[in-house]
């Protein structure tokens, strides 16, 4: 009852922002829905033709699938979508599965998903298939990812979460306690999509001296922020494969999408603690595990990730720091503050 009277009222207080974070989301799962659609098209169609079933283990077999769990749970995707029946682990097709599905359901995607994860398509069709046979994640940013990523980060779908996590902090309240210069940093920078867009944030809405870095595991994208961002903004960026952010050093860190990738959240959270001067603030936007956003995170999980927290285990990564964590359900937005 909690959580729908925080929709309702966040409804009512912020409706078009509210109408496009529902849009997208379902455009999201439209999109993904398709891309395992046509990914078991050639498989499973046959078997309407036939009239036959096929016991999943038997598809695995046939196809040289290891990851069982993986399986099950795209096979639910498409019997959720009414293409099959999973009946004692024998698959039963019910109707024809689109071979051509992403190009028809292009034209029904908001704009915010479609300009965003577009490009993202070959690469997660192949990512799809490479997990289901075992074959180990590739890096962040191999090959064409690294283009993906950045086209994805300039996007609507980021900037808005960004925008949303920025004025959650109440930069302006925050800022006006601290002692100037005011250090920032932006951990998972990326492409600096986000660092150029703290920036300018800052500027317009802390009136004292502030400095910005950014850093990030992909040298890649790090590579495009050097070589794009930081020509017409005042900003460091660094590899964190060759530096740690300095202890005691930081007035605010700021994390976009990024405490769902690494293997061991706490210790991050930890490290990010120890970079805080007392009273320093983490903040930024962090999805937890709900069905709105599954097939978001089944996305990500695709290229690596850990997957979204659930909502307990999110409060937790922070309150076993010792931080006390304010979290905006509905948009993601979070922060919390180191006590001084």
């Amino acid at each position: 009852m909690g959580r729908r009277l925080t929709l309702l009222k966040n409804l009512l207080r912020h409706p078009l922002l509210f109408k496009t974070l529902l849009s997208n989301l379902k455009s999201t799962r439209i999109y993904m829905n398709a891309v395992v659609a046509e990914h078991f098209a050639d498989m499973l169609n046959p078997l309407l033709e036939q009239k036959k079933t096929l016991s999943i283990k038997d598809l695995a077999n046939s196809q040289g699938y290891v990851n069982d769990n993986l399986l099950i749970e795209l096979l639910r995707i498409l019997e959720s979508e009414g293409y099959i029946r999973i009946i004692q682990d024998n698959i039963q097709v019910l109707k024809r599965i689109p071979k051509d599905h992403i190009d028809e359901v292009e034209k029904k995607l908001a704009k915010e998903v479609k300009e965003s994860f577009h490009s993202f398509v070959p690469t997660i069709k192949k990512a799809l298939g490479d997990r289901l046979k075992g074959i180990p994640i590739s890096e962040f940013d191999a090959g064409e990812l690294r283009v993906q990523w950045e086209i994805a980060l300039k996007g609507d779908f980021y900037t808005l979460q960004r925008s949303k996590a920025l004025n959650f902090a109440r930069i302006p309240d925050f800022t006006k306690n601290r002692a100037p210069p005011i250090r920032i940093l932006d951990y998972g920078c990326g492409s600096g999509e986000g660092t150029r867009q703290l920036y300018d944030f800052f500027k317009k809405n802390c009136n004292m001296d502030f400095t910005l870095d950014g850093c990030d595991v992909s040298i890649g994208l790090l590579e495009i922020a050097e070589d794009d961002v930081a020509l017409d903004y005042p900003l460091e960026f660094f590899s964190l494969k060759d530096t740690n952010p300095k202890k005691n050093y930081y007035d605010a860190i700021f994390l976009s999408q990024v405490i769902h990738w690494p293997e061991d959240t706490y210790k991050l959270i930890k490290e990010l603690k120890e970079s805080l001067k007392p009273g320093g603030m983490l903040f930024g936007v962090e999805s937890n595990l709900s069905s709105r956003i599954y097939q978001i995170d089944l996305f990500l999980r695709l290229l690596g990730s850990q997957g979204f927290p659930k909502i307990e285990l999110l409060y937790d990564w922070f309150e076993s720091n010792g931080l006390k964590l304010i979290y905006d359900e509905v948009f993601y937005s979070f922060k919390a503050i180191k006590p001084s």
